[in-house]
């Protein structure tokens, strides 16, 4: 750690030190309001103005500081805090970074008092003969600067002090004449480059006003030829409106002449229109009729149960689209199918059933010869139909044979909710993609491929009990829940074939 060498002691006599220290009570001002330079006409910043908590940080970190950065802090706090000079070991670093790191050091130092520093000759003496002999070049502005810009406002603030309060004493007794000589040399040399910065500012200031009055007249100018520019503007926007408002006044009548026996072949025009409007919306409207006739007679067509073809049409009662199973003493089931099958397109079928004895199935065969009591509903093949499950009070309604599912060819492929009397079966057909979608009371229940091939698709009813009473309904595909197209969708996805 290096150390401030000690200084070396000045004799005083005991008469000396009284009168000093009575001279150092006449010293009241605030050191900056003091004339620190030497000169009545001086009005200088403090040296510490600009000094920022940054600066003193920069200061406070080094742990090994250039020499004159060292000696310079040492002088700082000599004048601060130290009644006596240093003993022969000095001071240390780690004393002066101590008092760096109070939080009121910065402050302290601004508000010092010179009459404190008057009240200090043998701290004046000492700084002046240990720090600023001839032989210590350390303690040297160019020095100073080049190892710490931060140091260098406590260096002009040491040598401000130093050289306020000099002249107060008696050169042998306090510094000596070369010391004080150097003192006030770089007094002297802070003044003039102090000096020099603030000419500087108040030249950059000048310089600054004077480019701003030219800014400003600038502006000025700019404003006024705007202004005269608007009111040019507003002058032959007036000439303007005048010659417009003569032109209008020397068309008005023609033009109002003009627009009258346009408004005339306008509304001729617009009740001509209409007149071939409502005759064409007549025509659209008897067309659609036709349209929806026909179509709806082709719906229907599709839900007329073949009972020519069926050989137990004995056992079958057929109302329009409805078909019933009044008695089964003589059959223990009946299947029916419908007269068309359908080959293309998209159909909604609906089967009503009005009643169900016991279990039930509906949906679809291309298989046309299974109509009768031949083929049981279990033994239908090819079909794919909803199986409506046992009724409650069958022994058979909570096992395998009687819980309601998809059957595919004699095979129970999923499971289904059971239908009861008063529901309604949803079926969508996609005859293009092959596909089938099943619901009950609008509700998916489920939905499976059909064969490939591209025969008729027949729907079929199996009747089991007596009573049992199905009404068909076939439908556009836009009488479809959504989930029945999603349904048949889901059946595509991954086969790349949707």
């Amino acid at each position: 750690m290096a150390v401030a060498v000690g200084c070396a002691p000045t004799c005083w006599v005991e008469e000396e030190k009284k009168g000093l220290r009575e001279k150092a009570t006449e010293f009241h001002q605030i050191f900056s309001e003091v004339q620190r330079l030497g000169g009545d006409d001086d009005d200088l910043p403090h040296p510490l103005q600009d000094i920022t908590d940054l600066e003193l940080e920069e200061i406070r970190q080094l742990k090994h500081p250039p020499e004159p950065v060292r000696r310079v802090m040492e002088c700082v706090y000599l004048i601060l805090y130290a009644d006596t000079p240093p003993g022969p070991a000095g001071l240390t670093w780690l004393t002066v970074v101590k008092a760096l790191v109070q939080t009121n050091f910065l402050r302290n130092v601004r508000r010092f008092e010179i009459s404190e520093l008057a009240a200090k000759p043998f701290i004046v003496d000492c700084i002046c003969r240990e720090y600023f002999n001839r032989a210590n070049v350390e303690m040297r502005l160019d020095r100073v600067r080049r190892a710490s810009s931060a140091v260098v406002a406590f260096f002009g603030w040491t040598i401000a002090l130093l050289a306020g309060v000099l002249p107060k004493w008696p050169v042998e007794q306090v510094a000596g004449a070369e010391p004080r000589q150097v003192v006030f040399e770089l007094e002297a040399e802070r003044r003039v480059l102090v000096k020099q910065e603030i000419e500087r500012k108040e030249e950059e200031k000048r310089e600054q006003a004077r480019k701003e009055e030219t800014k400003k007249e600038a502006k000025r100018l700019g404003e006024e030829e705007q202004e005269q520019k608007k009111q040019e503007e507003v002058e032959r926007e007036r000439q303007r409106q005048e010659e417009a408002a003569r032109e209008k006044a020397e068309h008005e009548e023609v033009a109002q002449q003009a627009e009258e026996a346009a408004q005339q072949a306008e509304a001729a025009r617009r009740a001509e229109e209409e007149r071939k409007l409502r005759a064409v919306r007549v025509e659209r409207a008897r067309q659609e009729q036709v349209v929806q006739e026909l179509e709806v007679a082709g719906y229907q067509k599709l839900c007329v149960w073949n009972l020519a073809s069926n050989p137990d049409r004995r056992l079958l009662h057929a109302d329009g689209s409805t078909i019933s199973f009044p008695d089964d003493a003589n059959a223990n089931f009946c299947n029916v199918l419908t007269c068309d099958g359908i080959k293309e397109g998209i159909v909604y079928y609906e089967f009503v059933m009005h009643h169900i004895g016991d279990e039930q199935w509906c949906g679809l065969t291309t298989d046309s010869s299974q109509g009768g009591m031949r083929i049981s509903g279990w033994n239908l093949r090819p079909a794919w139909t909803y199986y409506c499950g046992r009724r409650w009070a069958h022994t058979l309604a909570h096992k395998m044979q009687g819980v309601p599912g998809l059957h595919v060819d004699k095979k129970a492929v999923q499971s289904f909710a059971r239908v009861v009397s008063g529901d309604v079966i949803g079926m969508l057909v996609d005859t293009q993609r092959r596909g089938v979608a099943f619901l009950r009371n609008s509700d998916l229940q489920g939905a499976c491929l059909l064969d490939s091939t591209s025969k008729l698709l027949y729907v079929i009813t199996h009747l089991d009990a007596a009573g049992d009473t199905v009404e068909l309904h076939a439908h556009a595909p836009s009488h479809a829940p959504k989930a029945a197209f999603d349904a048949i969708d889901a059946l595509f996805v991954g086969r790349g074939d949707a």
